[in-house]
């Protein structure tokens, strides 16, 4: 049900895409020194960093199953996961009993040339930084061209 909701987004279009992630905001519940100095060289909001990758048109043609069936594989559960044209929404509750645990409420807008995703993860456990931590994550991606072409294999040196 949940890929049959993810099919009706727009699929991308296959090309080649920039991607910007954004530490929007984030909190710990009661940071220790070894905490407050991992969020300093881990957590810095408002800091870009970007990449480029291709979209091939096999990728293209499968649009969002892939970003799914990874969280299935993470064992996480979909509370909720609404799709209304190029618009979703979702709640997300991943983590097993005794361990750490991470519940995500996103939203996205898909077109097939961009996309817009916020999430906003809550972490809970003995493992994580503060024993509680929350933040909001911003990732857009943009088509900017074509994939480039594969390098031509380089013929072997005469002998």
């Amino acid at each position: 049900m949940l890929i049959a909701r993810a099919d009706t987004l727009p699929r991308p279009q296959p090309g080649l895409y920039r991607t910007t992630n954004t530490l929007v905001s984030f909190a710990m519940a009661d940071p220790g020194p070894a905490d407050e100095a991992f969020a300093r060289e881990n957590l810095r909001t408002g800091i870009e960093s970007q990449g480029e990758h291709c979209i091939t048109a096999a990728q293209a043609a499968r649009g969002y199953r892939p970003m799914l069936e990874a969280m299935n594989e993470d064992q996480c559960r979909f509370d909720r996961f609404d799709v209304d044209g190029e618009r979703a929404a979702a709640e997300i509750d991943c983590g097993q009993q005794g361990a750490a645990t991470m519940q995500i409420a996103m939203t996205m807008t898909a077109r097939a040339t961009s996309s817009r995703m916020e999430s906003r993860v809550v972490q809970t456990g003995p493992d994580v930084p503060g024993q509680r931590l929350e933040l909001v994550r911003l990732t857009e991606s943009e088509r900017i061209g074509e994939c480039p072409a594969p390098a031509p294999p380089q013929a072997a040196a005469p002998g």
